[in-house]
C-alpha cells in the first residue's frame, strides 16, 4: 500500500509541476477531496450498506486478477477479447457494462495485491485528472469563471462521493469532464496534442459503455457548439442569432440520430423511460419516489411530466423528505442548490453570457428530465444527476448575488 501510494503521489507531483503550480493550496484540496471521497464511499458500504455495487465489483475484479496471477495470457486474452471461460469469470458475458468495469478493476487488483484502498485511490487519481485539466482549461479561457469551476468539480458532496471511488460513474464523469476540457480548449484557440487523441479514445468508450445516455445528450449539445464556436470565428453573430443557429442544429442532429436506428427512435426511447420508471416505483418505498400523474411513454405524458420531473431532479429531496443520514445530506445539497437557482434568477437582469450558459442549461435540463423520469427513486437519482450537476451548478454561480454578498461579507479574511 505505501509503495502505490508513493506511485500515486509522485504522479499528481508530475502532474502539478505541470498544472497546479500557481495554486499549489487550491490543488492540495482538489486531490485530497476526491481521494477522500474515494475512500468515505468504500469505507460507508462496508459498514452501512453491504448490498452495493463497490464492493461486487472489487471482488469480481479480484477474481479475475487472480487469473492474471495464475496466467498472464490467458488473462489478457480475456481481457482484449473475452475469449477465456473460466467458471469464476463466465457470468461477466450476461452484461457489457458489468464485464467492462470488473475488467478495468481486475488490472488495479492485480498491481495492487487485492486491496479495495488502493483500486479507491486509483479511481479517485482518474477523477482528480479530469476534473483538474477541466478547472485549468476554464481557468485560462477566462479567470473570472474559475471560482465556479471549482465550486462545480470540488465542492459538491454528492459529485465528490459519486464522482471518485469504485463506480461506473466515476469513470463516465471523468470521461465527460476530458471531453469538455478538450472543447474549452479549443474554444480558447490552443492546439490539441497527439496525446489528448489518445486519450479521447478511453474517455468515450466508458462513458458510452456505463453512461450512454450521458454521451448522447453531451455530444447533440456540444456538436452545434462546436460549429458555432468555428462560425463566430468568420462571422460575429447577435445572441439571437447564435441560439436560433444552435437550435437548428440541435434539432437536425436529434432528428437524423433518431432515424438512423431503431435504438434512437423517439417511441423506443419513451417505452425504455417509463419501464425503467415502473421498476424502480416497484423497488422502492412510496416515500423515495416522485410520483407522477400517469406517465405514459407518450410525447404529451412526457411533456406534462417534466416541470415535475426538472424540480425534483435538481431539488429533492426536501428537507421535509428526507428519513435517514444520507438522504438529509442529500437535502441540504439540493436546498443549498435551490437558493443558489432562486438568486440566480434574481440576478438575470444582469448581463450574462447567453452562449456559455444556453448550451450548458440544455444539456443538464434534458438529462436531468430524463434521468427523473426512469430514475423516480430518490437515492438513485442523487448518484446519477453527478453526470449534469457540475455543469449546472456552474451556471447559477454567475453573476450570483447571493454568492457575491457572501465574499464581500467574509472579505476581511483576506488579510488574515
Amino acid at each position: 500500500m505505501l509503495l502505490h501510494i508513493l506511485l500515486i503521489l509522485g504522479f499528481v507531483y508530475l502532474f502539478y509541476r505541470q498544472l497546479g503550480k500557481e495554486q499549489p493550496i487550491l490543488f492540495s484540496f482538489a486531490f485530497i477531496s476526491k481521494a477522500a471521497g474515494a475512500i468515505f464511499l468504500g469505507y460507508y458500504y462496508l459498514h452501512y450498506a453491504p448490498a452495493n455495487d463497490t464492493w461486487s465489483f472489487f471482488q469480481m475484479g479480484c477474481e479475475v486478477a487472480d487469473l492474471a496471477r495464475k496466467d498472464i495470457g490467458a488473462y489478457f486474452d480475456f481481457v482484449f477479447t473475452s475469449q477465456y471461460k473460466a467458471t469464476v469469470t463466465h457470468w461477466l458475458y450476461f452484461e457489457d457494462r458489468t464485464s467492462a468495469m470488473v475488467k478495468f478493476i481486475s488490472f488495479f487488483c492485480w498491481i495492487g495485491g487485492n486491496n479495495y484502498w488502493i483500486c479507491a485511490l486509483y479511481f479517485s487519481l482518474i477523477s482528480f485528472l479530469s476534473s483538474w485539466y477541466l478547472y485549468f482549461q476554464v481557468k485560462n479561457l477566462k479567470e473570472e469563471y474559475a471560482n465556479a469551476a471549482v465550486v462545480a468539480l470540488f465542492c459538491i458532496p454528492s459529485v465528490i462521493f459519486w464522482g471518485s471511488g469504485i463506480v461506473k460513474e466515476t469513470l463516465a464523469l471523468a470521461g465527460i469532464l476530458y471531453l469538455t476540457a478538450l472543447f474549452v480548449r479549443c474554444a480558447s484557440s490552443k492546439k490539441i496534442a497527439w496525446w489528448h487523441g489518445l486519450v479521447i479514445i478511453p474517455a468515450l468508450f466508458f462513458t458510452w459503455i456505463f453512461k450512454y445516455y450521458w454521451l448522447a445528450v453531451f455530444m447533440a449539445v456540444l456538436i452545434p457548439t462546436v460549429i458555432l464556436v468555428f462560425v463566430t470565428r468568420k462571422k460575429a453573430l447577435s445572441t439571437w442569432q447564435w441560439i436560433s443557429g444552435w437550435l437548428s442544429i440541435f434539432v437536425v442532429l436529434v432528428a437524423i440520430v433518431s432515424l438512423a436506428h431503431p435504438n434512437f427512435y423517439l417511441s423506443r426511447i419513451l417505452l425504455v423511460v417509463v419501464a425503467n420508471h415502473d421498476k424502480y416505483v416497484e423497488l422502492s418505498s412510496p416515500n423515495n419516489v416522485i410520483h407522477y400523474t400517469n406517465l405514459e411513454p407518450t410525447i404529451a405524458s412526457v411533456l406534462q411530466s417534466s416541470p415535475l420531473a426538472f424540480i425534483s431532479g435538481l431539488f429533492r429531496p426536501f428537507v421535509w423528505e428526507a428519513k435517514n443520514a444520507s438522504a438529509w445530506i442529500a437535502s441540504f445539497e439540493t436546498l443549498m442548490i435551490l437558493i443558489l437557482t432562486v438568486s440566480f434568477l434574481f440576478s438575470l437582469r444582469k448581463k450574462i453570457n447567453i452562449k456559455l450558459i444556453f448550451p450548458l442549461l440544455v444539456y443538464s435540463a434534458t438529462l436531468c428530465i430524463f434521468l427523473a423520469l426512469s430514475t423516480p427513486n430518490f437515492g438513485t437519482l442523487s448518484r446519477y444527476r453527478i453526470g449534469f450537476l457540475p455543469f449546472f451548478i456552474f451556471i447559477i454561480w454567475q453573476g450570483n448575488p447571493f454568492i457575491d454578498n457572501f465574499i464581500k461579507r467574509i472579505s476581511f479574511l483576506k488579510n488574515r
